[in-house]
């Protein structure tokens, strides 16, 4: 890799990833495997700074959380890429969604209220392999380990 490209991402603010219906429904996750790779060879510039959107759910009204097909895409992709959210970014909670993809969830509504709470239960094993994850990729830069962190599991 020359100079040049070590400096993939530093340009850009947001790198959106839009995964289709048909890689969600054969749970194909090369692309989106090819595409965390070149992140990994900017970690300085890819930190929070990637979208992940699914096309084909358009008039789907249910959440991507929600959504059992979608939910089992994202833990095969954090499965083999345990490093995933070292590169979601916070923008509309992209980090959170992705993260109740594989969490269990509750969602609360208050009377007389269209608003809804999200209870996020995220399992202490899955909360040590997102740490270790993002730690593999901070190459010791706490600020970065920090935001990523705190981000996703604070409130």
């Amino acid at each position: 890799m020359n100079r040049k490209d070590k400096n993939l991402f530093g340009n850009f603010d947001l790198i959106l990833h839009s995964v289709t219906k048909e890689e969600i429904i054969k749970q194909d996750i090369k692309r989106i495997n090819e595409y965390i790779n070149k992140l990994r060879s900017d970690l300085v510039n890819s930190c929070g700074k990637m979208m992940i959107t699914f096309d084909g759910y358009d008039n789907d009204t249910r959440e991507i959380y929600e959504i059992e097909e979608i939910r089992k895409y994202i833990s095969k992709l954090f499965n083999q890429n345990k490093d995933l959210f070292y590169y979601i970014t916070t923008i509309e909670q992209n980090n959170k969604l992705i993260l109740t993809c594989l969490s269990n969830f509750r969602q609360i509504k208050l009377e007389n209220c269209d608003i809804v709470t999200l209870e996020i239960e995220t399992e202490v094993s899955l909360k040590k392999q997102i740490i270790q994850g993002v730690l593999s990729c901070a190459n010791n830069n706490i600020e970065h380990t920090n935001k990523v962190l705190e981000n996703l599991f604070n409130k």
